[in-house]
């Protein structure tokens, strides 16, 4: 008998430190309880959210267990998970699994300068050094060139609120933009900041290495290159949402 469906109605496929906590908040400000119960993968594939439904011993290795079957999907079909936050998404097949065993989720990616990310990492007990922030980022931004050639993903860059269309994004995803989320666009307020986040997590009695010009100038184009892909995508959904021949997904928020 065939695992009953997975209900994910929205992935945010996101590296650490580049405003994911912003993008569920915006999202849920828009769409409420319609995106929970909400997990929450760090790069390891640990749980991180899920209050409640999953025991903590459980949280090290369960959706690795579920994953290691070859159907990801049945971790969240097993918890009633509506929306997933995927942290270095592209660290395995994760999100094309998702594509392929739910066709109704949508794909939300961030973007945030890669010098905001290399400083936040610096100073954090857990940060990456600059250069293997940057393979990861290239990495990144390289799989999901591919992955947004084969699927809609709204970018939304965490720190230009000038280019969010939020009547757009509304209408993507299939709902009417509710107060709480016209205020959260007109706020556009810093979610999860980084003295927050040290405070939680610890930080380094000295912080890394500030990463050299040469550096700042390959993440300044993979910027660029993450700039370009989302214009590319978003002109793609507008396409489509106005009656272009692109065929549309079908999506149901309720």
């Amino acid at each position: 008998m065939a695992a009953p469906a997975a209900e994910l109605r929205v992935a945010w496929l996101v590296l650490p430190r580049s405003g994911s906590q912003f993008l569920v908040k915006l999202t849920t400000a828009l769409l409420g309880d319609r995106v929970s119960p909400h997990a929450s993968l760090t790069p390891g594939r640990q749980e991180k959210a899920l209050p409640g439904l999953i025991a903590e011993a459980e949280r090290e290795n369960r959706f690795r267990k579920a994953a290691a079957t070859g159907h990801p999907e049945r971790y969240f079909a097993d918890f009633g998970a509506r929306s997933v936050k995927i942290e270095r998404p592209f660290g395995d097949a994760l999100p094309e699994q998702l594509r392929a065993a739910c066709p109704d989720c949508r794909f939300i990616a961030s973007i945030r300068p890669f010098a905001h990310m290399a400083a936040s990492h610096a100073s954090l007990a857990w940060g990456l050094a600059a250069p293997r922030l940057l393979e990861i980022y290239a990495e990144h931004v390289a799989r999901l060139t591919r992955f947004a050639a084969e699927s809609e993903v709204f970018f939304i860059e965490i720190e230009r609120r000038e280019g969010f269309d939020a009547n757009l994004f509304a209408t993507w995803l299939g709902a009417p933009p509710r107060p709480p989320f016209r205020r959260m666009v007109r706020e556009w307020p810093m979610v999860n900041a980084r003295a927050e986040r040290v405070a939680k997590d610890g930080g380094r009695a000295a912080p890394l290495a500030e990463p050299d010009a040469a550096l700042l100038a390959e993440g300044a184009a993979l910027d660029a290159r993450m700039r370009a892909l989302a214009a590319e995508s978003e002109a793609r959904i507008r396409a489509r949402l106005s009656g272009g021949s692109t065929a549309p997904r079908r999506f149901t928020p309720g």
